[in-house]
């Protein structure tokens, strides 16, 4: 296993730690800390995601990496776009509960 794949089960970790404390706040200064871990956790996914892109085009295509950080760009702005949508639809009480069960339940099973 790579140091990658161990910084990406360790910011899974802090992420579903994160995302579950966020619908348990009672006021605004509980969430200072969870959403700090939540940013921290998913630029810590980013700046492991996109080497990676460019890894695997550098070994099965020419070497292009424009389109490459292009296409990683939009799917991160489609997940904004999308989670913004499924939170005014759901709530965001379900939707964190949810992502931090889905996101536990993967790590733990060996996925993530």
């Amino acid at each position: 296993m790579s140091y990658r794949h161990g910084f990406l089960f360790d910011s899974s970790k802090l992420f579903s730690s994160n995302i579950l404390q966020i619908p348990l706040a009672t006021n605004l200064t509980h969430l200072i800390a969870p959403n700090a871990g939540l940013g921290f956790a998913i630029g810590m996914v980013d700046s492991s995601m996109m080497p990676e892109l460019g890894y695997l085009v550098d070994i099965r295509h020419a070497a292009v990496y424009g389109s490459v950080y292009a296409i990683g760009d939009v799917a991160f702005c489609l997940g904004f776009a999308i989670g913004e949508w499924r939170i005014s639809f759901l709530g965001v009480l379900y939707v964190s509960f949810g992502l931090g069960v889905a996101s536990s339940l993967k790590m733990w099973l060996g996925q993530g």
